[in-house]
C-alpha cells in the first residue's frame, strides 16, 4: 500500500482487474479499462476509475465483486498503525468474505468507513450539468456515464474529490452499525461534516461522562438505522473511549474538519441533515473545495505519521498539512506562467500601446535631464503617462477576469487547472555549434522533439456563481 495522502486506493482494484482478466458479468469492462487508460483529462479519468469501481460489483468473480477500498486488507492494516486507541487489536477477515477485513479485540469490532461518500453528490452534480436523464435506474447510471463520457464536463475540484474520496484522509475505523446507520435515506447523510455535527452535539450534551443520559444527537444521526438501538449503543461505547470532544478530534486526526474554535466545519453554507445535498452548481463547487481541503490536510497528517513512524499524532491543527515541498514551488511557478500566457492573449494593439507608455515612463527621466521640457511640464507629462498606463493595465486585467455571463470585471476566481490534451510536436530552436575545444563558433536553427500541452483553467464568478473555462497551450522541448 502506498502511504501517500492523495493515493487513490481504487488503483488496487484496477491492478486486480487487469491481473485476473475475468470480466464475466460486465462484458464491456475491457473497453472501459482501455478508455480509462487513454483518457487525457485528469478529472474524467478519476470519474472513469470511480465508475469502474462501482461497476465491478456486478462482476462474477468474488474477489473483484467484493473489493471495498475502506475495508481492504492493506487499509485495515494501516488503521492498526495509525490509531493508538486500536492498540491490542488485530486484523481479521470479515465473515463470509476473503477480501474484506476488520479489526477485532475479543467481542469488540471496528471496520473502515468512507467518511464522505462520492456517488450521490457526484451523480447529482452531473445530472445538474446534463439535465433530462432522471429516469435512469440502478447501475444504469454507471453505464450511462461511461458510455457518454465525452459529454461529461467535470470541474477540476469535482475530479479531485473523486480521487480523494478513496484516499487515506477519507477513511476512519468505526463501530458496528455506524456506517450504514448514519448514511441516512438513500445515503444522503453520508457526509462527514453532518456526522461530526451530531458527535459534537453528543459530547456537548454529555460533558459528564459518568452519567450518559442524553442520546438525542445519536438518535437523530441514526434515524434510518435498521438496528437503531444497537448502533447507538456501539457508537456511545466508542465515543466514551476518548472522554472529550477535543480528544476525539485529536486521536482521529480530525483537526482539518473543525474551525479555530473546535466546532465542525460545514462543507457548504446551510449544510445539515435537513439540507443534506447541494442544490446548485455553485454550492457543489463550494462543497468539493471544502471537502477536498479537509481530506488533503488530514491525509497529509496521517501519511506523514505513517512514513515517519512517529509514536503519537500531531497535536497542532493542520500541522501535517503545512509541509512545504518542491512540488508546491512548481505549482507556484505553473500558476505564474498561466497568468503570463493568459496576459499574452490580450490583443496586440493593447500590448503595443502599453509598450509605448512604458517606453515613455522609462525614458522620461532622460528627457528631464536633457532639459527638453520645463520641469512642471515634465511632471504633468509623467503623471499623465502613468495614469494612462494604469488604465490600460486595469482594463486589460479586468477583461481577463471578466465574467462572460454577468459581465462584471475582476469577478472570476480561479478554482483549478487540468491537462486537457498532450501531443508531440517539433519545435524550431537555435542550437549552438561548438568546436573541439567546446567553444561556441556559431549557431544554427533546427527542429527538435517537443510536446504541446493544452491546459484548461476553471473559474467561478464571485458575483453570479457561473462556471467559466479557458484554455491555454504550452510548448516545451523534450530535452
Amino acid at each position: 500500500m502506498v502511504y501517500r495522502y492523495d493515493y487513490d486506493v481504487k488503483n488496487e482494484l484496477i491492478d486486480l482487474l487487469e491481473t485476473k482478466q475475468d470480466f464475466s458479468g460486465v462484458l464491456e469492462m475491457p473497453y472501459y479499462l482501455e478508455q480509462y487508460h487513454q483518457e487525457t483529462s485528469t478529472a474524467r479519468q478519476s470519474l472513469q476509475r470511480f465508475l469502474i469501481y462501482k461497476l465491478s460489483y456486478h462482476l462474477d468473480d468474488t474477489d473483484l465483486k467484493q473489493f471495498d477500498c475502506d475495508v481492504c486488507e492493506e487499509m485495515t492494516t494501516s488503521y492498526l498503525k495509525t490509531y493508538h486507541w486500536l492498540d491490542g487489536y488485530r486484523s481479521e477477515q470479515q465473515p463470509s468474505t476473503v477480501v474484506k477485513y476488520e479489526v477485532t479485540n475479543g467481542d469488540i469490532t471496528y471496520r473502515g468507513d468512507t467518511m464522505t461518500s462520492a456517488w450521490i453528490p457526484i451523480k447529482n452534480y452531473i445530472q445538474l450539468k446534463m439535465p433530462g436523464q432522471s429516469k435512469i435506474q440502478g447501475n444504469m447510471w454507471e453505464l450511462y456515464f461511461l458510455r457518454n463520457m465525452e459529454k461529461i464536463k467535470l470541474s477540476p475540484e469535482a475530479g479531485r474529490f473523486l480521487q480523494l474520496t478513496h484516499s487515506i484522509g477519507n477513511f476512519i475505523p468505526v463501530p458496528r452499525g455506524f456506517n450504514t446507520g448514519r448514511s441516512g435515506e438513500y445515503a444522503k447523510w453520508d457526509s462527514w461534516d453532518l456526522t461530526l455535527e451530531q458527535i459534537f452535539q453528543w459530547y456537548t450534551d454529555n460533558s459528564d461522562m459518568t452519567d450518559i443520559c442524553n442520546h438525542g444527537a445519536l438518535e437523530h444521526l441514526f434515524t434510518y438505522a435498521k438496528n437503531k438501538e444497537s448502533a447507538i449503543q456501539y457508537c456511545e461505547a466508542w465515543l466514551q473511549l476518548f472522554g472529550t470532544w477535543e480528544n476525539f478530534v485529536k486521536e482521529n486526526y480530525l483537526e482539518a474538519f473543525v474551525d479555530k474554535k473546535g466546532v465542525p466545519k460545514n462543507f457548504f453554507p446551510g449544510h445539515s441533515l435537513e439540507n443534506p445535498l447541494p442544490k446548485t452548481l455553485k454550492e457543489y463547487e463550494t462543497f468539493f473545495q471544502t471537502v477536498n481541503k479537509c481530506i488533503e490536510q488530514r491525509g497529509k497528517q496521517i501519511a506523514n505519521f505513517l512514513m515517519n513512524g512517529e509514536n503519537k499524532p500531531e497535536t497542532s491543527i493542520g500541522k501535517g498539512a503545512s509541509t512545504f515541498s518542491f512540488s508546491d514551488l512548481q505549482n507556484v511557478k505553473d500558476t505564474f506562467l498561466e497568468y503570463v500566457y493568459s496576459f499574452m492573449s490580450i490583443s496586440s494593439w493593447k500590448l503595443k500601446l502599453l509598450g509605448f507608455f512604458l517606453f515613455c515612463i522609462i525614458f522620461s527621466p532622460i528627457m528631464v535631464k536633457l532639459e527638453m521640457y520645463p520641469l512642471y511640464q515634465m511632471i504633468i507629462f509623467v503623471a499623465f503617462i502613468i495614469f494612462l498606463a494604469f488604465l490600460i493595465i486595469y482594463f486589460s486585467l479586468g477583461a481577463m477576469y471578466k465574467c462572460p455571463t454577468c459581465k462584471k470585471r475582476f469577478a472570476l476566481k480561479r478554482i483549478g487547472k487540468e491537462l486537457v490534451s498532450s501531443e508531440r510536436i517539433s519545435i524550431l530552436q537555435e542550437v549552438k555549434t561548438r568546436n573541439r575545444n567546446g567553444n561556441v563558433v556559431g549557431t544554427q536553427e533546427q527542429y527538435i522533439p517537443g510536446t504541446r500541452r493544452t491546459y484548461e483553467i476553471h473559474y467561478v464568478c464571485k458575483n453570479c456563481g457561473e462556471d467559466c473555462y479557458r484554455q491555454y497551450e504550452k510548448e516545451t522541448p523534450n530535452v
